[in-house]
């Protein structure tokens, strides 16, 4: 829901008619979010290339607009405390006005961020409802602050802004849904001085001697883009691989090619080749860390299950070695655990690891500062219905590729695999354990559980695959 600040009566009031008006959307979030103030982003660009003497060289002109403030408050309008979010690129040009050019790693620092936001916070009346008043008052305070020693004021801001929240049908909704929504009034998701401060101390604090691999590696991937703007070599030269066809021809070469690929009815485009190919490239043709960056829709994900693709092949190859599977592993003792045998519980006495190391080598880790993000990840790899989706070979109109098309897709269709696996559930009406046999393509019993976060009868449509 968004309705556009101020507004005409109180966020209760607003509640409760909305709560009349959208009857088939009884159940109301948790978060409610108010952002206050639009700021022009092109009025705060042309201010920092101001302030630091350079000319701007973006060809357009930014029209966007982003919030001043934003905030959160319960369903009686009252302040969530901990939620007051000040514009960070606004306060981060203010904080370079005030140092008066004269910077450090603690001019701009989220604990300093904080510390300011703490302090206006403080002001704010926690024992009332927030009117339209109390939030112009607290507009005012802001914009004094932050707006007026850039100039220019009235072309830079509004008081114009929205307060959001989001309606579910049921609650059991609400419970699942709840937790990927979008934090409107979160602006400092970006923030990430704290991450670069600790890799330097981290740096700092280690003997002179064992400054090499990795810290190395990530002090090049920081600084080299620096040194590259000022005219100066710092490592090796950067590579324009669309104006290098001696680059392009190296790394599309048969022989830096992938061994798998993803299930899926088309090829990567040139670029993402490239890209999957320098990415697995075990002969080092290039710098340890590497990154792929480029806005929603790009293919980053499409490149990323290639990746996994490639290593899942490469790991089975070094597998099948093994007459045994159990062969692969070499059994482990704990050290330091408090149960017996220094092991950390009666259910786990030992680990295991892998006999040839290189098989280690082929897993990975995904991360995010957005964990959203990783659960996305996680949901889509085994989602057999989008594989087969990418596999219609009704699709295709040459009846060869579509016959190989259907081939690959039979391997990812449940309905055609001869293959079945028994598994023990837990029947609650009869109170004892059952056994069940289910027709399986790679462990999709497995999957099926871990995104459903249960142990029953299976629903035997369920397409996942593990």
């Amino acid at each position: 829901m968004f309705h556009n600040f101020p507004l005409d009566q109180s966020i209760s009031e607003q509640l409760d008619k909305d709560n009349k008006t959208y009857t088939t959307l009884p159940e109301i979030g948790s978060d409610k979010h108010l952002c206050i103030g639009k700021l022009r982003r092109e009025f705060l660009i042309n201010t920092l290339y101001s302030y630091l003497s350079i000319e701007g060289n973006h060809p357009e002109e930014d029209n966007n607009e982003i919030a001043l403030m934003t905030l959160k408050v319960d369903n009686a309008g009252m302040y969530e405390a901990g939620s007051l979010r000040i514009s960070p690129i606004l306060w981060g040009i203010s904080k370079c006005i005030e140092a008066k050019g004269k910077m450090n790693e603690s001019t701009i620092h989220s604990k300093k961020y904080n510390e300011e936001i703490f302090k206006i916070e403080k002001t704010i009346d926690k024992t009332e409802t927030l009117d339209n008043e109390k939030i112009c008052k607290l507009y005012d305070t802001i914009c004094e602050q932050y707006i007026q020693p850039l100039g220019n004021i009235e072309s830079a801001v509004t008081m114009d802004g929205l307060f959001i929240y989001t309606r579910y049908k049921t609650h059991k909704i609400c419970q699942k849904e709840e937790a990927f929504e979008t934090d409107y009034s979160e602006l400092i998701n970006g923030f990430y001085t704290d991450d670069l401060l600790m890799v330097k101390e981290a740096i700092q604090q280690m003997p002179s001697n064992n400054k090499k691999g990795i810290y190395n590696e990530i002090i090049d991937y920081i600084v080299n883009t620096y040194y590259e703007s000022i005219g100066q070599e710092n490592c090796t030269n950067k590579i324009d691989i669309r104006n290098d066809k001696e680059a392009i021809a190296k790394w599309l070469s048969a022989d830096k090619s992938p061994l798998g690929k993803w299930p899926s009815a088309y090829s990567p485009a040139l670029m993402q080749q490239i890209a999957i190919n320098i990415a697995i490239d075990e002969d080092k043709g290039h710098k340890n860390i590497f990154s792929v960056n480029g806005p929603p829709g790009t293919g980053k994900t499409t490149l990323l299950k290639e990746i996994i693709a490639s290593n899942i092949v490469n790991r089975a190859k070094l597998l099948s070695e093994y007459k045994n599977p159990d062969d692969a592993f070499n059994q482990e003792k704990f050290q330091d655990g408090d149960s017996a045998d220094n092991s950390y519980s009666k259910y786990t006495p030992c680990y295991f690891t892998f006999k040839n190391p290189a098989i280690a080598q082929y897993g990975m880790l995904v991360a995010s500062c957005n964990n959203a993000a990783v659960e996305n990840i996680t949901k889509e790899l085994p989602n057999g219905n989008q594989i087969l989706k990418d596999l219609d070979f009704q699709k295709e109109k040459d009846k060869e590729i579509a016959k190989g098309i259907e081939e690959i897709a039979n391997h990812f269709n449940r309905s055609q695999s001869p293959k079945k696996e028994r598994y023990r559930y837990f029947d609650e009406e009869n109170n004892k354990q059952k056994f069940q046999d289910i027709t399986d393509i790679y462990f999709s019993k497995l999957a099926a559980d871990l995104l459903s976060q249960d142990n029953c009868p299976i629903d035997l449509n369920f397409k996942e695959w593990g």
